[in-house]
């Protein structure tokens, strides 16, 4: 008898094509899409959020999880802490968000040997509550649960003259839950590995330019779906896409900083297959107390997945430009950041939306 099977992209879309069984290694009866690419990602600390929010802004033991070049920075350790907050919004035609707050949302350690410096962390990257019509019936509402928690090493090397390079990998690890009016329709847990790598070299006359990439993470587990009479094999499957960024940076004085920088990122949507996006990142750093308080400010866009044909269907999921700021206090060896972002100001009628993110860090003097 020939198997059923489906796609679900939270849009909740059915194919009818027997291969995709064939093809998987596996059998199951239906195949869920999980929306790793979309806008459901935490900042990875104040201090990049509040700067632009670019991978490459982060520096420390917050880089292990942009570039990990910037790894290397003064002081012999560094401990991390920060927590984040996305405001509800809409991904798709179909599925919307709650709010997502993740306390904590990432913690790291840094320690540096001679040229080296070494790091540890782990980053709650998504936590995402979502609202998407019932595949059986679409005026009923289903709820899912997804997260995504990435656990991190990295090494950055200063050893040559005006040049860092830096390596980190990963181990991500999902969890799903999907609830229908009647109770769980399906749960599961899968894990990937992952790898990024970058540079950083100082050019000169006060300029730094660096690089990177970050490898596609593909994740995926079999469960067991209810939502027909008789037990069915589902498939969780997602991808983190790969991305790769580029940047320079200013610093006339140690009181001043300025970024800009760009970021490529793939998408794979079910009505055009894969995509690229190119996204800019601005920022910069005032100082206000020397010693004590610094401004952060800037700005960054969010091209969004949705394909030019859907998106004709609701004015409203249009690409997102936002805009940041944030203020950093230091006290002795502690530092505080409280920085914010929002959509609305830029992005007219599109889907808007706010994020906070707060962090502290112990950094040991050189």
């Amino acid at each position: 008898m020939m198997l059923r099977s489906a796609l679900i992209i939270l849009i909740i879309v059915f194919l009818s094509d027997p291969t995709i069984a064939a093809d998987s290694g596996e059998s199951y009866d239906y195949l869920l899409v999980l929306p790793f690419q979309h806008n459901y990602y935490q900042p990875i600390d104040a201090t990049a959020l509040g700067q632009g929010n670019g991978l490459d802004f982060a520096s420390g033991a917050a880089a292990l999880f942009g570039n990990p070049a910037g790894i290397a920075c003064p002081g012999r350790y560094q401990l991390i802490m920060s927590a984040s907050n996305l405001s509800a919004g809409r991904s798709s035609l179909a599925v919307s968000t709650d709010g997502s707050p993740a306390l904590p949302s990432a913690a790291a350690i840094r320690l540096k040997w001679q040229t080296n410096d070494f790091a540890l962390g782990w980053r709650r990257a998504m936590d995402a509550n979502l609202r998407f019509p019932d595949m059986l019936d679409p005026e009923i509402i289903d709820r899912a649960g997804l997260s995504l928690e990435q656990y991190a090493a990295g090494w950055s090397l200063s050893a040559i003259k005006n040049f860092t390079l830096g390596i980190s990998v990963s181990l991500t690890r999902f969890d799903f839950k999907w609830d229908g009016p009647a109770g769980p329709l399906a749960d599961g847990r899968g894990t990937a590995p992952g790898f990024s790598a970058g540079m950083s070299a100082d050019l000169g006359q006060d300029f730094f330019f660096s690089a990177g990439f970050r490898s596609k993470t593909e994740m995926s587990c079999y469960t067991t779906f209810y939502g027909d009479s008789i037990r069915d094999q589902l498939k969780l499957a997602g991808a983190i896409p790969p991305t790769s960024w580029l940047s320079i940076a200013y610093t006339p004085e140690p009181g001043f900083e300025a970024h800009a920088g760009m970021e490529l990122a793939g998408w794979h949507l079910v009505s055009s297959g894969y995509l690229e996006q190119m996204d800019y990142h601005l920022g910069c750093r005032i100082e206000l107390i020397e010693g004590r308080l610094d401004a952060l400010a800037g700005s960054y866009s969010l091209r969004h997945p949705l394909d030019p044909y859907l998106r004709r269907y609701d004015p409203h999921l249009q690409d997102l430009y936002f805009l940041t700021g944030g203020l950093a206090c230091r006290y002795g060896p502690l530092r505080l950041v409280c920085s914010g972002a929002t959509s609305q100001p830029l992005s007219g009628k599109g889907l808007n939306q706010n994020i906070l993110s707060v962090s502290i860090e112990y950094q040991a003097q050189p």
